[in-house]
């Protein structure tokens, strides 16, 4: 199938950077390969079965993927077939009922940010599961940490499933992402789906050049890292029956989803950088630095009550040509500072700036916080480097440090003699007053022997603070029996 993409809004001619649109017979082994893998595999097959297939290794799948049901003809053709297959899941043996293509440019083509556009017609059926989606690279520094879902096929809630564009960034911690009806039935002809990434800022999403959604840094992590393009058709088992049509009875024998054309486009002097770049011969590999990668071990931490120390848990990783990472953390409120273990400095105010080696040392955050309020600061922290003269930048971590209030200790037995005692008129002692407060509550309770004991209530009666407030003692205090 022919389609011509053209340049998208923004971009040139000249900044087409790959371009695959299949033409001739046979699939271009320098940019793809017929299986799922990523960087934790290494660039080996998912769940292999040591002919070639691979598979998701999930059980939502109803699938296992086969290199014979990839093929090229003008164009590229992921088919999916009723037929049972011996497979793969999580290095169990398993029969599964359909086999299905699937290709992946890792180690191929892989980039870090851009405007990918793809061509593709959606196939139709219960169960159609039709994916394009990021994951990462051989040069990927920290395994299969994040995915980015372009489309994902099928899924219920939004309407009738053949007109639902879903779209994800997965991260260690959460999902974000959503749904959107486009009123479109997206298995009728070829629909181009895009993102337009930049880098630890945003992802914009697109269907046919129009914009369907964004996800900036301020609502989640946006990767920032090279990924592999993987196009699946996938076929969704009844586990997914809450989310997605299944495969059942009425799903056809054969599905074929059709990719027209694969184009990234890349803005020169836009610092990002592409593997297997295949167009005018004027982009190589690896055009910008590797950006150093901050972590933060628990995104909520809370400080004692009544002020004290927390750890902060941050940590830097930066590439091997790094001479000069800083760390910027942002938010820090008056009543709370920073000490490293490397040297002992304590950094104070609204923007402070540390060195790899500090943050690597442990930061201890310190608060002076009295109040009786809790207060939440959110903290913004990110790092910095420069190589060869060029500047980048981490993606942008959150962390939220909660400070609980002070506890009130409980008042003495003197102070509550002198609150609620009735002033005495022939020079009543402090004892005397005790005595008498004594005498109005019940004789058994610890509150009372406390009053008549010469120590403290405060230390005697653990269980004053809350007397104190609302339980049966307090009653007593306020509306002593005569």
């Amino acid at each position: 199938m022919s389609v011509t993409l053209s340049a998208p809004y923004g971009y040139k001619a000249g900044d087409l950077v790959f371009n695959d649109n299949f033409s001739g017979t046979s699939l271009s082994a320098n940019s793809w390969l017929p299986y799922i893998t990523s960087a934790r595999a290494g660039g080996t097959p998912w769940n292999a079965n040591g002919s070639g297939g691979s598979g998701i290794g999930s059980v939502y799948d109803a699938d296992y993927d086969l290199p014979q049901e990839v093929w090229t003809d003008n164009g590229l053709t992921l088919n999916a077939e009723r037929q049972s297959v011996a497979g793969v899941d999580n290095l169990r043996w398993v029969t599964f009922p359909v086999t299905a293509g699937v290709v992946s440019s890792y180690g191929k083509m892989e980039f870090d940010g851009g405007y990918l556009q793809i061509s593709m017609k959606a196939p139709a059926g219960d169960g159609a599961w039709p994916t394009l989606m990021l994951l990462p690279g051989s040069g990927a520094r920290s395994g299969d940490d994040e995915e980015i879902d372009i489309q994902e096929g099928g899924m219920t809630g939004s309407g009738d499933p053949n007109q639902v564009f879903a779209y994800h960034i997965h991260t260690p911690d959460h999902v974000y992402g959503g749904q959107v009806n486009t009123g479109v039935d997206l298995t009728q002809g070829y629909n181009t789906y895009a993102i337009n990434w930049i880098p630890g800022q945003s992802i914009t999403w697109y269907l046919n050049g129009q914009a369907i959604a964004e996800i900036t840094s301020a609502e989640a992590p946006i990767p920032d890292e090279p990924m592999e393009l993987v196009m699946a058709n996938q076929v969704a088992d009844s586990a997914a029956s809450a989310w997605h049509t299944v495969l059942d009875g009425s799903t056809p024998a054969s599905m074929q989803m059709d990719i027209a054309d694969v184009q990234l486009y890349q803005a020169p002097g836009a610092a990002r950088s592409i593997l297997g770049a295949n167009v005018g011969g004027s982009r190589t590999a690896s055009l910008a630095p590797v950006p150093p990668t901050v972590a933060v071990a628990d995104r909520t931490l809370s400080v004692t009550e009544g002020g004290g120390t927390v750890a902060l848990g941050i940590s830097v990783t930066a590439p091997a040509a790094s001479t000069s990472t800083l760390v910027t953390i942002e938010g820090l409120p008056a009543y709370e500072t920073v000490t490293d273990a490397l040297d002992h400095k304590t950094f104070a105010g609204d923007k402070i700036t540390l060195t790899k080696a500090q943050v690597d040392s442990g930061l201890t955050l310190t608060s002076s916080y009295r109040g009786d309020a809790k207060p939440t600061a959110l903290l913004t922290i990110y790092a910095t480097d420069t190589i060869a003269g060029v500047q980048s930048r981490s993606a942008t971590q959150t962390l939220i440090v909660v400070d609980p209030p002070a506890s009130k200790p409980a008042p003495s037995a003197d102070a509550l003699a002198k609150l609620i005692a009735p002033p005495s008129t022939g020079g009543e002692s402090a004892a005397s007053s005790r005595a008498s407060l004594a005498v109005a509550l019940d004789p058994g309770s610890r509150l009372a022997a406390a009053l008549t004991s010469p120590v403290d209530a405060a230390t005697t009666y653990t269980g004053a603070p809350r007397a104190f407030d609302g339980g049966p003692e307090s009653v007593a205090l306020v509306a002593p029996r005569g």
